[in-house]
C-alpha cells in the first residue's frame, strides 16, 4: 500500500500482483502476470509502461483516482539443448 502524501487525503494506493510459470517441457517454459493499482479519488500512482524519449515523453503519472493495470506474458525456449 503506497502511504498518503501529506499535501491531502484520498492520496493512498493499493497495489498486487499475480503471476503463474509452467515449464511445459524441458526446453520451453510459458509466463503469465497481471498487476494493478487502485488509487484513491486523490492518488495519481501508475506503471511505467516504455522508457521516456524525446519522442515518448511518459511521465508515468495517472489522472488522480484513476486506476492503472498490467498484463504481460512471456515465452521462454532453451535453444541450448540443440547446439552440438
Amino acid at each position: 500500500m503506497a502511504d498518503h502524501l501529506d499535501s491531502g487525503s484520498n492520496t493512498d494506493a493499493d497495489y498486487w500482483a499475480i503471476g503463474a510459470m509452467n515449464k511445459l517441457n524441458k526446453d520451453l517454459e510459458v509466463f503469465g502476470l497481471y498487476s494493478a493499482v487502485n488509487n484513491d479519488s486523490n492518488a495519481s500512482y501508475t506503471f511505467y509502461t516504455s522508457p521516456h524519449t524525446s519522442t515518448n515523453p511518459n511521465t508515468g503519472i495517472a489522472a488522480p483516482g484513476k486506476d492503472s493495470n498490467v498484463f504481460a506474458v512471456d515465452i521462454k525456449y532453451n535453444f541450448s539443448n540443440k547446439i552440438m
